[in-house]
């Protein structure tokens, strides 16, 4: 028997940095929305205007900014 979830995203983020030019890393935010049940997708909900010389710069600096949000209870605008 096949049974299809549900799940409730809200409020789950991920987080990802990228190399956008050489040795200038930055890290994104992104933001769980469900568009189709079958589907996770992410809308980027804090993009990093700072370049950070390592990838593990840009890890901390978005790890924090996570923080940021979790403590702040920011409440994310519906689509």
């Amino acid at each position: 028997m096949n049974h299809k979830m549900r799940m409730n995203w809200e409020g789950r983020w991920a987080l990802t940095v990228n190399e956008l030019a050489p040795g200038a890393f930055y890290f994104t935010v992104l933001d769980a929305i469900t568009d189709n049940i079958d589907c996770l997708s992410y809308r980027p909900l804090i993009t990093d205007e700072t370049p950070h010389e390592t990838p593990a710069e840009a890890w901390l600096a978005g790890v924090c900014a996570l923080n940021a949000l979790d403590v702040a209870k920011v409440d994310l605008p519906s689509l």
